[in-house]
């Protein structure tokens, strides 16, 4: 074999190793990223829970002080109200209080 023959083997090893090098090199990359992108997922997954789970309970809760706004505008509540903060009473009531 010529020189040049041989330079040219040579030559295409070396190409072939360089290339399964970089190859190797974007896989390990690659996987890596996708482990991370992964865990960020799963973070982003639970936060998610977490916020619907809040959600859920603000509606809830908007839902009760919507009833306790009707209860409010009744008028049982304004003589629930009237009885127990200003200890007023019915005419036909009586009302027995305890000495000390």
């Amino acid at each position: 074999m010529s020189r040049v023959t041989r330079r040219k083997k040579r030559q295409s090893r070396f190409d072939k190793v360089l290339v399964v090098s970089v190859l190797l090199i974007m896989m390990v990359l690659v996987s890596v990223e996708g482990r991370d992108l992964q865990n960020k997922q799963s973070a982003y997954a639970a936060q998610k829970e977490e916020l619907q789970m809040q959600i859920a309970e603000q509606e809830a809760r908007a839902q009760e002080l919507e009833e306790l706004k009707k209860y409010v505008q009744t008028d049982s509540y304004v003589e629930e109200i009237a009885q127990e903060k200003l200890g007023l009473v019915h005419s036909d009531e009586i009302l027995f209080k305890l000495q000390k």
